[in-house]
């Protein structure tokens, strides 16, 4: 049972990332080359998400590994490398975990993406790197993900 101050404190956490978010996509957006993104879209946790992926990771509340999410969508697989180094080499962030589910889907969808999972500053967040057919595999398999 999920207490009400744990929504409270998810909720300062949350607007803390609602905050910080300009500066975060500025950040990226200033590190990475635009020119080969065909589009990039981020999404905020909702409280009861977050509450729901901190039990599932069994972590302290703080430390929900992907209350900023973000998808870059570009057009090859070169592409999606090339991002990903592009990623890697923003100072400020600091890679927890990289996970390459392009070179080892996984799934009975058979998803792929390139995860990089990251803190900055007070916020953790997630960068996904697909191209634009991993991007729409992903959307019309999505229900088979949520089943398993």
């Amino acid at each position: 049972m999920i207490k009400l101050d744990e929504r409270k404190v998810v909720q300062e956490i949350r607007n803390n990332g609602i905050k910080k978010l300009p500066k975060l996509l500025n950040l990226i957006y200033d590190n990475l080359d635009i020119e080969n993104i065909l589009w990039f879209k981020f999404r905020i946790k909702t409280v009861d998400s977050y509450l729901s992926r901190r039990e599932r990771l069994k972590c302290k509340i703080d430390e929900v590994d992907d209350l900023l999410g973000f998808c870059v969508v570009v057009r090859t697989l070169d592409e999606c490398y090339d991002i990903l180094k592009q990623v890697k080499n923003i100072k400020d962030i600091n890679i927890n975990i990289l996970r390459d589910y392009i070179k080892e889907p996984c799934g009975v969808n058979e998803y792929q993406a390139i995860h990089v999972k990251f803190k900055w500053e007070d916020c953790y967040g997630e960068i996904q790197i697909k191209t634009k057919e991993m991007y729409y595999k992903t959307e019309n398999t999505y229900h088979l993900y949520k089943k398993n």
